[in-house]
């Protein structure tokens, strides 16, 4: 799933006064990880980004057959966008390169390590480990 971002801006930092990028969720989580390592020890405050809803997407991952719910889908979209305007409203943070890389640069971002949702089949390991202890604290 990917998010189209559209800019317009008057600011002249940038290269032109409109433009789109497509990112997926773990680049903004990314992003902010950039930002903290970065600003956070300077005292900046940086907002927080949208929590994983990892209940929904370990149920999409696991139904094959099951599609991404729309409300999911439009709450997600509404955080992202929130956050995204959280940050270009912050005078140090919108000057940031890596920000300003994340809204301009056209092509993908370099995939941000720690970020990754579970996969399938790691939602079933943890699923059947989980059974696995449940199963072992009723039988004793």
């Amino acid at each position: 799933m990917t998010y189209r971002i559209t800019t317009k801006t008057t600011m002249a930092m940038f290269k032109k006064s409109e433009f789109f990028v497509n990112r997926r969720f773990s680049d903004f989580l990314g992003l902010h990880n950039k930002l903290v390592h970065k600003h956070l020890q300077l005292g900046v405050i940086i907002p927080c980004p949208p929590e994983k809803d990892t209940f929904v997407m370990a149920k999409v991952k696991i139904s094959k057959d099951e599609a991404m719910p729309t409300d999911f889908i439009d709450r997600r979209r509404s955080q992202l966008e929130r956050y995204l305007n959280r940050l270009a409203r912050h005078s140090k943070l919108v000057q940031d390169p890596d920000f300003r890389e994340f809204i301009e640069m056209p092509t993908e971002l370099p995939k941000s390590s720690n970020t990754q949702a579970l996969s399938g089949a790691g939602v079933l390991r943890a699923l059947t480990n989980i059974s696995q202890q449940v199963t072992k604290l009723t039988t004793k």
